[in-house]
């Protein structure tokens, strides 16, 4: 049982039940700050800031919950996150910056992010001392030593050490945890991409997802060092990410699987397609249970929205920002070929037939999938689709409603039948731009 206190016109103490998999935290994360009309401040973390009447925040165990009308200001985390990102851009070519960063961000309360800054301060300046004591590093000679449990390494050991799988890396972001053999640079790199995406997930989503806040577990991504060493989940080698599985009593926490190409590939392959069907998971759904992990609520439309959130993140490794959506070329072509799937097949397609059974035709699921909700994603759409489409992830996810075709039907006010024609018309112009530019 849960402790609920309500902020409003009237004090209210109640009880309210945590199930499974709602977030926990310990009693002195208090970070976000919530400022009331009077003034009063009311800290905790903040689990839901989207619903229209009130914001509610984890104390511990405890649920408070404070009427919109009250809340003269808050103060997140996320909040803080975004502002250490826009100052994280001017770092480029900046490397005296490097360190002040890191204090601001330990000021502000991010102290997975302050570490992630200082161990990348070291990297660049070895006898940076005050980020050294930071991280806990000690000197042993003319060596400074990295700690890992009870043991002590130098930095070319500590790599050395943290390739074999066993005993990769971790590192930790404020919403993302990262274990990786693929090297510590591109590990802080990794870190830094993900919770740029989680704050630009809230920022376009926020609203229209009703989001809920990762606050404990956060999220884990395992990324292999390379292809060759990858566990598959299939006869095709990609990223995957496995929702939460509770069968007997025995949970296995949800997490994103994703490798680098080889040792010089600057990011993950699909490294945000997988970590947008964990966002999914975590900040639509709930992390709900599953008896395997075969399973999906609506499996075309992560798969999809994973896909066309891949495609708009790109930049430097640490620095990825959302750019202009383009289409594969190849995909459009896969899917104008095919002339007898259309969107009905789609919809109705199962998750095990686009992470388990591969066939044929798996390609050209994926490809439909990616393009489909590129289409309904459109802003400049007539009629516009992305907000039903949006609001049928929410009731598939949150609400429970499954993918069905029929609750899609009423959301978009036609059949999705009726879609395959312009669907089409839309890919078949987007694979005549791509033809006519140069090279193309």
């Amino acid at each position: 049982m849960a402790l609920r206190r309500t902020y409003g016109t009237g004090f209210v103490l109640g009880l309210l039940c945590i199930g499974a998999g709602s977030p926990l935290r310990a009693q002195d994360d208090l970070r976000d700050v919530v400022t009331l009309h009077h003034g009063q401040q009311v800290r905790g973390r903040i689990y839901e800031a989207f619903e229209p009447d009130e914001v509610t925040l984890l104390q511990g165990r405890q649920r408070v919950r404070i009427e919109r009308s009250q809340i003269a200001s808050i103060q997140s985390i996320r909040d803080e996150a975004r502002e250490f990102f826009v100052r994280h851009d001017r770092l480029l070519g900046n490397d005296r910056y490097r360190w002040w960063l890191a204090e601001w961000a330990e000021s502000r309360g991010l102290h997975a992010l302050a570490r992630l800054q200082a161990t990348d301060v070291v990297l660049h300046e070895p006898d940076h001392e005050a980020a050294r004591a930071l991280l806990g590093h000690r000197r042993r000679g003319k060596h400074w030593l990295w700690p890992r449990k009870d043991q002590w390494f130098t930095l070319a050991e500590y790599e050395a050490y943290c390739a074999e799988w066993g005993h990769a890396f971790v590192l930790e972001g404020e919403h993302f945890v990262v274990q990786t053999n693929g090297g510590l640079r591109a590990a802080i790199g990794t870190v830094f991409d993900l919770e740029r995406l989680y704050v630009w997930w809230f920022d376009t989503f926020g609203k229209p997802l009703q989001l809920r806040e990762v606050v404990d577990p956060k999220m884990l991504v395992q990324v292999w060092r390379d292809r060759d060493h990858f566990p598959a989940w299939s006869s095709i080698v990609q990223p995957y990410f496995k929702p939460r599985v509770d069968v007997a009593g025995t949970t296995e926490q949800s997490t994103s699987y994703a490798f680098f190409e080889n040792h010089s590939a600057p990011r993950a392959t699909r490294l945000f397609e997988v970590a947008v069907q964990h966002l999914l998971y975590r900040t639509v759904a709930d992390d709900p249970p599953f008896p395997t992990q075969k399973e999906r609520l609506c499996a075309w439309g992560e798969v999809g929205l994973g896909q066309y959130v891949d495609r708009l993140f790109q930049g430097p490794p640490g620095h990825a920002g959302p750019q202009p959506w383009r289409m594969v070329l190849e995909e459009g072509q896969l899917v104008l070929r095919e002339r007898s799937y259309g969107l009905e097949i789609l919809t109705h397609r199962q998750a095990r037939q686009f992470f388990i059974t591969v066939a044929d035709n798996t390609p050209l699921d994926w490809a439909s999938a990616h393009l489909f909700v590129a289409y309904l994603m459109d802003k400049d759409r007539q009629p516009v689709l992305r907000d039903a489409f949006l609001q049928f992830l929410f009731q598939a996810l949150r609400l429970g409603k499954g993918e069905s075709s029929s609750a899609f039907d009423k959301l978009l006010g036609r059949k999705v039948e009726t879609l395959e024609l312009p669907w089409r018309q839309w890919i078949e112009v987007e694979v005549q731009k791509l033809l006519a530019r140069p090279g193309g």
